[in-house]
């Protein structure tokens, strides 16, 4: 149970944090109107929610065993 919900709480830190990223680059570093933002601020949530997504290809790396 608790690592289902550290899982959950880290997928939804992720979702944020990276939306208010690209939301700040369109808003503050290229100055684009209200709907971009928006449009930013969505795709870094996505992206985020990307990042933690356990069907996501992980890269294998070669000193780790499997």
């Amino acid at each position: 149970m608790v690592p289902r919900v550290h899982r959950l709480a880290g997928a939804a830190w992720a979702a944020l944090a990276a939306g208010a990223s690209l939301g700040f680059l369109a808003r503050d570093l290229l100055g684009l109107p209200q709907p971009w933002i928006a449009v930013g601020w969505s795709a870094g949530a996505a992206l985020g929610l990307w990042l933690c997504s356990p069907a996501r290809p992980r890269p294998r790396l070669p000193w780790k065993r499997e």
